[in-house]
């Protein structure tokens, strides 16, 4: 299991639902009452795969996530996938504050990889028990809360990599003195180079992102034509604001990351630009050159591309891209489109295509188009003197080809809504199956009990792995009895009786959402093995005769509202 956050994670609120899935809970504190340490979702699609939303009402303890909600991505049905199989997801779960009435989230969209060791990716630390229970807050109100998730699948691919550790590491240091700090008005500033690689320090005088307005921000760079292809470096840094007084404290933080060059084999999804004789367009004063139309999540967009730099973005000096809305005549009043986009240039030497780079963390970027703002970009995505150095390869032989990746937030929300019942009722059944050494049948059923007419299934000989050596009990329901778009919470016991006085029975307890959309039982295999049943020391076949026993517990209803 991966998690995409290891601490506690930060959210930030929106109006808009998520694209893909919400799950409404009622009653949420009964999950808890019924000692359900997860709930699953039902299954949605995204992306060409199938998904279910895992929420750990007290926490993932495994994953150190006790005393908070931890939630997580599952991947289905990957037996039907090749050999080998990746799939790659950008995600960001949601949780709805009624109060604000905004759908909050974890702050990032974070890109998680997922694989036959690993089909569940998550945060264990999604809000704290605390939080998520004050009434104040607003997350759950009149014991109801809303989670939600979006999932974009952008690639499939094998990867393998080594770490090789260096037994002697060298330390390079640099000193960088900031003069006339108050005068500083760029968003940042970049140190000289240091050491082999070129490293560098970024200076944010006015903060970035949470820390904008309120701090400075310090981070760690390097010159990505410094890293080998295919490669990462595994860096431990210290960043320091030294105390200038006698004998100060200096004000220091210790990090790790990876750095790498960010390039991949696939060309971007949607939108490629192929540019021949670059040179022509500043040599005809062209400032800004606009592809032609594209689609991309059912809207139409153009590639912008300014050659020597958008100069009222601050983007002189450098190849300035934007990505921009189109037809919007058509769009209705009070429009507005949400997207995650990455912008892409191919290296003709390393035969990649390289992206936009976060700084440290590879950063997709969501933005919002509406009538006022129909473009989007990056003024400083490559320097002219990277890009027009034949050496790195961006322009070869006076052409180069530039890229994008969109996914706009859809309507292809599915949403459910469990409602957990406060006092469940309990439907308890004794089966009294004789002559059991007579059944030839591959399949049993008990008679129907409860008001949805439950049924045991007996597999005598047992079925799929426990064929031959086990008998298999499964619980099964009456579809018809079943509501449309709507699934049963059902928390059940099986049970074997042990018929000898104070005899100890042998049960299973399995909890499972039962649908008229799926004729699937659920149950146990490899109950008990044959040779374990019929040994008469054991007491649980006695006069030929076995006795099994049900209780079903309907803990609440999913509902299916869009």
């Amino acid at each position: 299991m991966q998690d995409s956050i290891a601490a506690e994670s930060i959210l930030i609120g929106r109006n808009a639902p998520p694209s893909h899935y919400l799950l409404k809970i009622q009653n949420f504190s009964s999950l808890s009452a019924a000692s359900i340490a997860q709930f699953s979702s039902g299954e949605f699609d995204a992306g060409g795969y199938k998904w279910k939303l895992c929420i750990y009402p007290t926490g993932k303890k495994s994953k150190n996530g006790k005393n908070h909600i931890s939630i997580y991505l599952v991947l289905l049905k990957t037996s039907s996938l090749p050999a080998r199989w990746e799939v790659n997801v950008i995600s960001k779960f949601f949780i709805f504050n009624h109060s604000q009435n905004k759908y909050f989230s974890n702050k990032d969209w974070y890109e998680n990889r997922y694989h036959a060791m690993n089909t569940s990716c998550g945060i264990a630390k999604f809000i704290d028990l605390n939080t998520f229970s004050n009434p104040v807050n607003g997350y759950l109100t009149d014991n109801a809360c809303v989670f939600g998730v979006e999932v974009f699948v952008v690639g499939n691919t094998l990867k393998e990599e080594h770490l090789s550790m260096m037994i002697e590491p060298a330390t390079y240091c640099h000193t960088w003195k900031v003069n006339n700090f108050s005068t500083l008005v760029e968003k940042t500033y970049v140190s000289d180079s240091f050491g082999c690689y070129k490293w560098n320090i970024l200076l944010f005088p006015n903060g970035t992102v949470e820390g904008e307005g309120n701090s400075i921000s310090l981070f760690l760079d390097v010159s990505r034509s410094s890293i080998p292809l295919n490669t990462k470096l595994f860096v431990k840094f210290i960043l320091r604001v030294k105390q200038q007084k006698m004998n100060g404290k200096h004000i220091e933080y210790e990090g790790e990351a990876k750095y790498t060059k960010s390039g991949r084999n696939a060309p971007p999804s949607h939108y490629l630009f192929k540019i021949r004789n670059f040179s022509s367009l500043s040599a005809a004063s062209i400032a800004q050159f606009s592809s032609g139309e594209f689609d991309a999540g059912d809207y139409r967009w153009k590639l912008c591309i300014y050659p020597t730099g958008n100069e009222s973005k601050n983007g002189k000096d450098h190849i300035s891209i934007y990505l921009v809305l189109l037809k919007t005549s058509s769009l209705p009043a009070g429009w507005e489109v949400k997207e995650i986009s990455k912008f892409f240039i191919f290296n003709h030497s390393q035969n990649m295509y390289f992206s936009n780079k976060g700084i440290i963390i590879d950063y997709w970027y969501e933005n919002r188009y509406h009538a006022m703002n129909t473009s989007c970009g990056i003024a400083k995505f490559i320097d002219l003197n990277t890009f027009s150095n034949p050496v790195n390869g961006y322009l070869t032989d006076n052409a180069c080809v530039f890229g994008v990746e969109v996914f706009v937030f859809g309507n292809t929300l599915k949403e459910e809504h469990l409602s957990m019942i406060i006092e469940p009722d309990t439907y308890c059944h004794t089966w009294k199956v004789t002559k059991f050494s007579t059944l030839v049948e591959k399949t049993y059923v008990s008679d129907s009990f409860g008001c949805y007419k439950w049924n045991i299934l007996l597999y005598p000989n047992g079925t799929v792995e426990g064929e031959g050596n086990s008998i298999s009990l499964l619980l099964d329901v009456s579809r018809s009895r079943i509501p449309l778009n709507t699934k049963l919470f059902v928390k059940f016991i099986l049970r074997v009786k042990q018929q000898k006085m104070d005899g100890k029975h042998i049960e299973y307890e399995g909890i499972y959402l039962y649908s008229s959309s799926d004729s699937s039982a659920f149950g146990f295999r490899e109950f008990i093995s044959l040779a374990k049943l019929k040994d008469p020391k054991r007491g649980y076949l006695m006069d030929d005769t076995l006795i099994l026993e049900a209780e079903v517990t309907l803990l609440g209803l999913v509902l299916k509202e869009s």
